[in-house]
């Protein structure tokens, strides 16, 4: 199934404690690049925040890949 498919059912969110893996990342990442992992942890994190990852060309653009 693929992820965007997979994020948007009911429940498919849980909680995850991202922050301290955020903040070592951010100065081994590019900017673009933190910003989608950070807008993924959101989406998993909760499902009104999911379209935020619209909002990033790289997670809009992406065509879907099957999970699993």
């Amino acid at each position: 199934m693929p992820l965007k498919t997979a994020l948007q059912r009911q429940g498919a969110q849980c909680e995850w404690v991202m922050d301290p893996v955020l903040a070592r990342l951010e100065p081994l990442l590019p900017p673009e690049d933190h910003a989608l992992l950070s807008a993924l942890v959101a989406a998993l994190n909760s499902p009104d925040r999911l379209a935020a990852l619209d909002e990033i060309p790289a997670w809009r653009d992406a065509p879907p890949l099957a999970v699993g």
